[in-house]
């Protein structure tokens, strides 16, 4: 894991940024608990499938998404190798960078293309050829400081 804060001009809006990179030899399911961050995960492996708010068997395998604010805990499964960068955001940073109304994320996981079109896209695969965590989070910060 690699973790960083954001450049001080973001601060207020963003909180952190981590990187992580794992493997496993079993699938492994996590409980995610509520929080007052809005993380959006760039992901660089298999997909993530995302559960139903609490003990909801439904569930969405996901690449890269945003997770919004949620009520009750969600629990999140990994089947290979996973690894990529989360963005912690502010809920009203979130709602900057997102340009969309929190409401329209309450308790769901939301695709990263489905809110950011192509840019979500050309942004995995930059993070993804960064050679560094270091170079990965700069090119983050260059990126939320041009919006």
């Amino acid at each position: 894991m690699a973790v960083r804060p954001p450049h001080p001009a973001l601060s207020p809006h963003v909180t952190q940024y981590t990187g992580w990179s794992e493997q496993m030899a079993v699938p492994l399911c996590r409980r995610e608990l509520p929080t007052e961050q809005v993380p959006v995960i760039i992901n660089f492996g298999a997909p993530v499938r995302v559960f139903d708010a609490g003990e909801g068997s439904g569930y969405r395998d996901l690449g890269s998404f945003a997770a919004g604010a949620y009520d009750t805990y969600v629990r999140v499964g990994s089947s290979g190798p996973s690894g990529g960068v989360q963005i912690n955001f502010t809920i009203l940073g979130a709602r900057l960078f997102l340009n969309r109304p929190m409401a329209s994320l309450h308790n769901r996981c939301v695709p990263l293309e489905d809110l950011l079109g192509p840019l979500a896209g050309h942004l995995t695969e930059q993070l993804y050829e960064a050679p560094t965590w270091d170079a990965r989070f700069d090119i983050i910060d260059r990126a939320l400081s041009q919006l």
